[in-house]
């Protein structure tokens, strides 16, 4: 849902500056959230730049992630708070 919307959006973004959908994976994301929705955004986003380019280093290197203390992150530690947010997801069902 919400990921979904906001991929939409930022590839809308980049084509209503007159680019090709190729150039989104050269565009820096910043997420504000690091709560289950800024994650989704930034999982699914960085998944898309993924497929197009093949390469999760340009992935890695273009998104982030700014959470509530205004504390600014790497992608990578997004995935790290994402994981523990599953595990954490899976031992209460």
């Amino acid at each position: 849902g919400t990921a979904g919307v906001a991929l939409a959006g930022l590839l809308g973004t980049v084509r209503a500056q007159g680019r090709s959908l190729d150039d989104f994976p050269n565009h820096k994301i910043v997420v504000v959230g690091a709560g289950s929705a800024g994650l989704g955004v930034l999982s699914m986003a960085v998944q898309a730049v993924v497929r197009m380019t093949g390469n999760a280093d340009t992935a890695a290197q273009n998104f982030f992630l700014l959470d509530k203390d205004v504390q600014f992150c790497t992608s990578f530690l997004a995935f790290f708070i994402l994981f523990v947010q599953s595990f954490y997801v899976l031992l209460d069902m």
